[in-house]
Order: structure tokens, then C-alpha cells, then sequence
């Protein structure tokens, strides 16, 4: 996609086996997100890939990994991004309000990883994360934006309290 600058944005979303949220997740974010995007989806069932084909949405297939960890598909999502300036660790189950990327963009000037509100953990669970931050946000693992080992699901808390030290 071209934008203002070719600034585009990614927004990765791991769906594991709910293809029920895909049409609602993707019109809401392209409904409430102005600036130049895209969305990259992980998926690995059927039904998923069908309705994002239908869609016109891009994928990527990961059914025969048998690692479907939250931090393991954020990996490989960054793994295809191109030239996107930021990009944002969402999930299926969001619902994006008006303007919610430009007022976290406004933040990114200053902070290479900004944790959204989503109105339901005080810490936050997701975040807009500059591109530019990949090289040091797993200190052993240059590039990746989750360290690989976590088994866990607060993984997203480690990668804000190690943003901000």
C-alpha cells in the first residue's frame, strides 16, 4: 500500500481457530484505521484461510508448524514484514475504535513501543512497536519481537517491562 511517505503500518493478528472473528476483526480495522496499513494474519485452519481469500486478506499458512504459540507466530509475522514504519501485536478479539492507531502513532515519536489501552488489563496486552526497536527488543535474538521461549501467555508484559528499562 502507498501512504503519505510510504509510511505504512502492519497489524499482526494470530488467529488460532476462530474463523467467527475474522470479517468482524478485519471491517473494524480498516472501518477505524485511516492511515496506510495492512493486516498480517497467522492462521492454520481452513475455514480461516477460506474466509481470508474471500476477503482479499493476506496470510500466512502456518497448519503444518505445530508451534502455534502467541510469541512464536509474532515472530514469524515479523519475519514477512517489508517496509512498514511501525507495526502493532493485536489479536482477534479487539475491537479498534476511531483513531485509536493515530493517537498511539502520536506517542511513537518519542517511544520505540507504546502498550495501548484495551480497557481490560491495567498494564495493557498489546502495543504499536517501531520498526527501528526490532534490533534490541530480544537481546539474544536480534530481529525477533518476542523472546521464543516463553510458554506462557505474558509474554506481552515482559516485552513492555524490557521496553522500558
Amino acid at each position: 500500500m502507498e501512504g503519505v511517505g510510504n509510511a505504512v503500518h502492519a497489524i499482526l493478528i494470530p488467529s488460532l481457530n476462530r474463523p467467527q472473528r475474522l470479517r468482524m476483526t478485519t471491517e473494524v480495522i480498516h472501518a477505524n484505521t485511516p492511515e496506510p496499513h495492512r493486516i498480517l494474519w497467522c492462521v492454520s485452519d481452513p475455514d480461516s484461510k477460506s474466509i481470508l481469500d474471500e476477503l482479499g486478506e493476506w496470510y500466512l499458512d502456518d497448519s503444518a508448524d505445530t508451534d502455534h504459540r502467541y510469541v512464536t507466530r509474532m515472530n514469524k509475522l515479523v519475519r514477512h514484514l517489508t517496509d512498514e514504519e511501525t507495526m502493532f501485536f493485536g489479536s482477534d478479539d479487539v475491537i479498534h475504535h476511531p483513531g485509536w492507531l493515530t493517537e498511539a502513532l502520536k506517542e511513537t515519536k518519542d517511544h520505540a513501543l507504546v502498550v495501548v489501552n484495551d480497557c481490560h488489563n491495567s498494564n495493557g496486552t498489546q502495543a504499536v512497536v517501531r520498526r527501528d526497536y526490532l534490533d534490541r527488543a530480544v537481546f539474544d535474538s536480534p530481529g525477533d519481537a518476542f523472546h521464543g521461549g516463553y510458554g506462557h501467555n505474558f509474554a506481552d508484559n515482559e516485552q513492555h517491562f524490557t521496553a522500558a528499562k
